[in-house]
C-alpha cells in the first residue's frame, strides 16, 4: 500500500480510509482571499495545465479567476483530490463562476461558466489549482 502524503492545508482522512472523495465541512479555504496575493498560483495536475495552455491562460489569469470565485462564485462542494503522483492527495473546493463578455459581431453579450477547483498549501505559499475549465 502507497503511503499517503497530504499536500493541502486541510488534512484529515483521504478515500483511501473514508472510501469517499467528499468533504462535507467545505468551504475549506475561506480565507483564501486574504492569502491570494501572497501566493504563488501553480497548476497541479497535468490536465489543469493543458486546460489552461489551451485558454491561453497564465497564473495571474488563474488568481483573477479564483478572486471572481470566491467574491461572486458559487460554491460547488469540497473534495479530495489525487495528484499524478498515486497517494498524493490535496482538499480542494469547488467552485462556479460566470463570464460575460460583450460581443461586437454578435452584437449581445456572451456568457461562459468556468468550474475552477483549488487549494492552498500547508504553510499557504502555494495556490494550487486542480481542475480550471469550461463547464
Amino acid at each position: 500500500m502507497v503511503p499517503s502524503m497530504i499536500l493541502s492545508r486541510y488534512s484529515g482522512d483521504t478515500p483511501d480510509k473514508t472510501g469517499t472523495r467528499t468533504i462535507s465541512s467545505g468551504p475549506l479555504y475561506p480565507d483564501v482571499l486574504e492569502k491570494i496575493e501572497k501566493c504563488d498560483v501553480i497548476a497541479w495536475t497535468r490536465k489543469c495545465i493543458a486546460d489552461l495552455r489551451s485558454m491561453s491562460f497564465d497564473g495571474e489569469d488563474v488568481r483573477k479567476w479564483i478572486i471572481a470565485a470566491m467574491s461572486g462564485g458559487r460554491y460547488l462542494g469540497s473534495e479530495w483530490c489525487e495528484g499524478s503522483q498515486q497517494g498524493t492527495w490535496a482538499a480542494c473546493d469547488a467552485y462556479l463562476v460566470t463570464d460575460s463578455t460583450w460581443n461586437e459581431y454578435a452584437k449581445k453579450n456572451i456568457s461562459c461558466e468556468y468550474y475552477i477547483k483549488f487549494c492552498l498549501n500547508k504553510n499557504d505559499t502555494v495556490l494550487m489549482t486542480v481542475s480550471f475549465h469550461l463547464s
